[in-house]
């Protein structure tokens, strides 16, 4: 059995424990905010700081009279805000670095377009001193005056552009180094939004805010060895037969006289969820076992509404989910997966890689909010495994840096929409959801490399059998989770003569060298497609099924008399390449507009000869 690390959220009701959980949430703020100070004064090596880490530990338990457990709890959730703000450093200093890299280029064009205007000038000077008309060459390298005098003040604004950005990737990356980088408790937003000028109700108000943001949450970190999973919260499993559980938690500083040194919650109602995650962790403390358990108390903004009778507070409840081992079977069917901004697109391949059957899941995530989007990420998810099961096939996925793809995308000027939709697409959080159905339901998830999966199924495999781009890539997903062959069906794409220098034994290059010719033609027609249509004012096509030499896209071609979902254009045979030996060759006095177009039926596909050197 393996295991999972879950998160599951559930209401608190209301009662006196609210004013108690507003103390204990004020005061782990406070004390969670003076951590993050010693913890910088460490880092920096300030003068007064503590020596260390474990030496800061004793002094600061016994300054504010808290426990060992509280001081980890303390240190834990500030670990994980700085992990954070490091990772977001990194990131947009990679994306600065691309916004860089575009300003530097076009620097240099106008660079080089004035030092080119410079020597016309030059040139047609010297000429006209020698009574001789400039050049073709120098009459179109030679700016007008507004045009060069636009180059220079563009090119000024772009290098001022360039120091600022080279200015802001040094910092982030001065950032990335620190351990402990600086923070904003209560948001960055909150805190620009403070009024300047506001009246004192204003003020008031806002400062009321920015309290409540900044004593919001209370974590107990949990550990196996411990009794009940965590000795700051352990939950209450008396009401279980009810539907509901308890929560004990520790206060945290000291315990006012004649108090309980516990704060006892009761009567939290369970959801579907909770109920299936928690099941099993008290069936295991029943058994006198014991598991690590983890509890994240949070406060809803005063704006945002609740339910009659619940509190303010949430409780995300983190346990280690007992899941069954899903190993890898050899000869087994496959679901391809490809995730797109507004769909799940897959395909069940067979064991020997041929199409069983191709589906699309809904994915409208535009105009949503994070708890609705949530909620479709995982039903479309849950959708998915449920067809992995009942193919009793395993997932394949790719394995995209989905974070680069978006700073590419953020360069081109041309996709607007599709910038848009992509960057509001949570394709992390989509593969989590995924992978942990997946996980619970015992079925194995395959990660395979991303490159040129949706030229091959635009290619290779959308017009062969009638179905749309995306879901021709995920078929070309599955094939190469199951290491099928990806030979390109285009003619650009043949392999090179040999070379006789290079003695009998030829070197092999990798299928993938063909895939960047046929990758370059593709985009290449695609774009003229696009520039087609937009000169006779009409909508720029999208990315059809590939072919032959000429995109869906472009210009219609002429239909068989079959159904078109049956047929592929016939390919021309190149000289010097033989057929392969499953090649299936029609007898002579075979007569059907199959074997007329060069055609030949291989099962419920329509297929062409593969050719190799």
């Amino acid at each position: 059995m393996g295991s999972l690390t879950s998160t599951t959220r559930v209401r608190l009701p209301a009662g006196p424990h609210d004013a108690e959980l507003d103390r204990t949430g004020e005061l782990f703020g406070r004390l969670e905010r003076r951590l993050h100070v010693a913890l910088r004064a460490i880092d920096r090596g300030l003068p007064g700081a503590a020596a260390d880490r474990n030496a800061l530990k004793v002094a600061f338990c016994a300054e504010h009279r808290i426990t060992a457990r509280h001081y980890n709890s303390l240190l834990r959730a500030l670990d994980g805000k700085h992990a954070s703000v490091i990772e977001k450093a990194r990131i947009d200093a990679a994306d600065l670095e691309d916004r860089l890299a575009a300003v530097r280029k076009k620097i240099a064009d106008a660079v080089r377009k004035l030092d080119k205007d410079a020597a016309a000038r030059a040139g047609i000077a010297a000429r006209a001193a020698a009574g001789k008309a400039p050049t073709r060459g120098q009459a179109k390298d030679r700016l007008n005056d507004k045009d060069r005098a636009a180059l220079r003040r563009g090119l000024h604004g772009r290098r001022r552009k360039a120091d600022r950005l080279e200015g802001k990737i040094a910092r982030l990356r001065a950032l990335t180094e620190r351990r402990v980088p600086p923070l904003v408790f209560g948001s960055r937003k909150l805190l620009r939004s403070r009024p300047q000028d506001g009246t004192p109700d204003e003020v008031a108000a806002w400062l009321l805010r920015w309290r409540e943001a900044r004593s919001a949450q209370i974590f107990s970190v949990g550990s196996r060895d411990e009794p009940g999973g965590s000795q700051c919260c352990r939950p209450l499993w008396d009401g279980w037969a009810d539907g509901t559980i308890g929560l004990r938690l520790r206060r945290l500083g000291p315990v006012p006289a004649g108090a309980s040194p516990y704060i006892e919650i009761t009567g939290i109602p369970l959801n579907k969820h909770a109920s299936a995650l928690l099941g099993p962790v008290r069936d295991l403390f029943a058994a006198d076992g014991s598991t690590a358990i983890s509890v994240r108390l949070v406060r809803t903004p005063a704006e945002e509404p609740v339910p009659a009778g619940m509190s303010r507070w949430e409780a995300l409840i983190t346990v280690e989910e007992a899941v069954p081992d899903a190993p890898h079977r050899a000869g087994a069917r496959v679901l391809g997966v490809d995730v797109n901004a507004d769909h799940l697109a897959w395909a069940l391949l067979s064991p020997d890689g041929n199409r069983l059957k191709t589906g699309r899941i809904g994915l409208p995530l535009d105009g949503r909010g994070a708890e609705a989007r949530r909620s479709l990420i995982c039903e479309a998810a849950s959708a998915l495994v449920k067809v992995a099961v009942a193919g009793t096939a395993q997932i394949a996925l790719e394995a995209l840096d989905f974070t680069r793809k978006k700073r590419e995308l953020s360069l081109r000027p041309e996709s607007a929409n599709r910038r848009r939709r992509l960057h509001a697409l949570p394709y992390a959080a989509m593969l989590e959801a995924i992978t942990r159905r997946a996980a619970r339901a015992g079925v194995l998830v395959l990660r395979v490399n991303p490159a040129y999966t949706s030229v091959i199924g635009r290619v290779n495999l959308a017009t062969r059998h009638g179905i749309s781009t995306h879901r021709a890539a995920a078929l070309a997903i599955g094939r190469r989770a199951q290491g099928h062959s990806e030979r390109p069906h285009y003619p650009l794409a043949r392999p090179e003569a040999p070379d006789p220098s290079l003695g009998a034994v030829q070197p092999r290059r990798h299928v993938w060298s063909q895939w960047v010719v046929v990758s370059r033609e593709v985009s290449r027609l695609d774009a003229v497609a696009r520039k087609s249509a937009g000169s006779r004012g009409e909508v720029a096509p999208g990315a059809g099924p590939f072919r032959g030499r000429r995109p869906a896209s472009g210009r219609p071609r002429p239909t068989p008399s079959a159904p078109v979902t049956d047929w592929i254009p016939d390919f021309p045979t190149v000289p010097g390449q033989e057929p392969t030996g499953n090649t299936v060759i029609p007898t002579a006095g075979d007569t059907s507009p199959a074997v007329r177009s060069g055609l030949v039926r291989c099962g419920q596909d329509i297929v062409r000869n593969d050719y190799v050197s």
